[in-house]
């Protein structure tokens, strides 16, 4: 990401400002471009924000929403430098925009359809103040526990689950994983005002139902 918004974000946001100063240019853009444009802005400015929002456990409510975000802000860069004269920039400049754009226009297309492939996969419970759900993705990356999502408002807060309620000094090893399609069911219960209980109901390696569901407390 850091070579997206060095390479891509940056010189977008200085050709956007060009625009803005360049009242001439701006006057003669379309009613759809200068559209475009500021919300080209608004969505450079949301996608930053995603990144100091994490440091904080913050990040903008919804399923996969950074993804989301940076899909939408990379197709509205393809729109941005498709009506942007371009070509009267420096022949490097032009080079490694279009080479850029193309790379990530490619990950922008394989992130929409990894999002609605695999939604029903990843998603193992979701409601109106709760989502779990498994985030670790990608062909190298091992499997984990999903993890626990706690929205507010525009925001939500990310949470792991790793302990279990019934000995508290026992933490599943990093490798343990509960496949989505053993799960039966899942119950989110709030304990109190700072505690919530994730109860996991799965199939054992038999594929018969546990008995003794798995129950996770997490300090909210």
């Amino acid at each position: 990401m850091i070579f997206f918004i060095i390479f891509i974000l940056l010189p977008s946001l200085i050709l956007g400002l060009k625009c803005l100063i360049n009242k001439g240019e701006t006057n003669n853009r379309s009613i759809f471009s200068k559209f475009n444009l500021v919300l080209l802005f608004i969505l450079i400015g949301v996608f930053l924000s995603t990144f100091i929002l994490s440091k904080f456990n913050l990040y903008w409510s919804g399923y996969r929403s950074t993804s989301i975000i940076f899909i939408c802000l990379t197709f509205t860069l393809i729109i941005f430098y498709l009506a942007y004269p371009i070509e009267k920039q420096n022949t490097f400049i032009v080079l490694l925009v279009y080479l850029s754009t193309f790379i990530f226009s490619g990950t922008a297309i394989f992130l929409s359809w990894e999002i609605y492939e695999d939604y029903e996969k990843q998603l193992f419970y979701i409601d109106n103040k709760y989502r779990l759900e498994e985030t670790d993705r990608g062909i190298m990356r091992l499997a984990r526990l999903p993890k626990l999502f706690v929205k507010n408002g525009v925001f939500e807060r990310c949470y792991i689950l790793d302990t279990v309620y019934d000995n508290p000094n026992n933490s599943y090893p990093a490798e343990f994983y509960i496949p989505k399609e053993k799960v039966i069911n899942v119950k989110i219960n709030e304990v109190d005002k700072h505690t919530v209980a994730v109860i996991i109901f799965h199939t054992s390696d038999t594929n018969r139902v546990r008995k003794n569901p798995i129950e996770f407390r997490v300090k909210l």
